[in-house]
């Protein structure tokens, strides 16, 4: 079989470029594509036949053919499909398949890594479930911090502290009002203890705790039903009681659930008890 799915449905595989220097190899594999072992772009799959290349300096639009032997650039560039048989020769031209020297690899697998924890932060900042559980299941840190700047802008907020620090992950998603990613950063290793230092809005606006906010704290800025979602999802993580305390002197911030949820908190396991019992 080829070394590289030939599938009609898939961008993976070996592709022939136009470059400067002449025809060029470059090898897509999942949402990495490399070059001369490198690490080059992402390829983000729109759907079945088109897709977004994603580079350091443009985004490009693919579109793949009915037969899956072309990706026609928005940017008009076209990629060729390369078959290659067991030995790893072209079908054409009996060239060697593109060899990956050791050096470039360990720097390509580092900035997979990166590329993969990057695809993370943009999933928990378009609130995208699957591209976030994909980026996690991949080896994406749970732990891996938000830029500042670009939560600030899903959020349309302009904090007074412009010198906070990148968030983690879990707070980003708890900021973000989305109890599915807070879920899915926990089930995947987030620190729930970890503490958040920059600002958050409150009943009394924009406020920043000294020494940085619990991530219940945190979860208190959430308004509306979302609020008590996202801190039962803390709560179950192991948060500290010391975090718990803290919390429930905030009842000024607390919807009604919450502060019901708090009041009657006895710990994950109680409350899997008694939801037993009442089964």
């Amino acid at each position: 079989p080829p070394l590289w799915s030939s599938s009609s449905d898939s961008f993976d595989g070996l592709w022939r470029a136009a470059a400067e220097a002449g025809p060029t190899t470059v090898v897509v594999s999942g949402a990495t594509v490399w070059h001369d072992g490198s690490f080059f772009a992402k390829l983000k799959v729109l759907t079945s036949s088109s897709c977004a290349l994603i580079t350091e300096t443009e985004d490009v639009r693919g579109s793949l053919s009915s037969d899956g032997r072309l990706i026609e650039w928005s940017d008009g560039d076209c990629w060729q499909r390369r078959e290659l048989d067991d030995e790893g020769k072209s079908e054409a031209e009996a060239t060697p398949v593109l060899k990956v020297p050791e050096q470039p690899l360990m720097k390509a697998s580092s900035d997979t890594h990166h590329a993969i924890n990057d695809n993370a932060v943009t999933a928990v900042l378009d609130r995208d479930l699957k591209s976030l559980r994909d980026a996690l299941q991949a080896g994406a840190s749970a732990t891996v911090c938000v830029d500042v700047r670009r939560l600030w802008r899903c959020l349309r907020w302009e904090p007074p502290d412009c010198a906070a620090p990148d968030p983690p992950l879990l707070a980003a998603a708890i900021l973000l009002s989305w109890p599915p990613g807070v879920e899915a950063c926990l089930q995947h290793g987030a620190d729930v203890n970890c503490a958040y230092a920059g600002p958050f809005r409150c009943t009394r606006g924009f406020f920043s705790e000294p020494g940085g906010a619990s991530m219940l704290h945190l979860a208190l800025s959430v308004r509306g039903p979302m609020q008590s979602l996202i801190s039962r999802h803390i709560l179950d993580a192991g948060l500290h009681p010391r975090s718990i305390r803290a919390a429930r002197k905030a009842r000024q911030d607390m919807e009604a659930d919450t502060a019901y949820l708090l009041d009657n908190w006895r710990g994950p396991s109680k409350t899997k008890e008694t939801s037993a019992a009442g089964n």
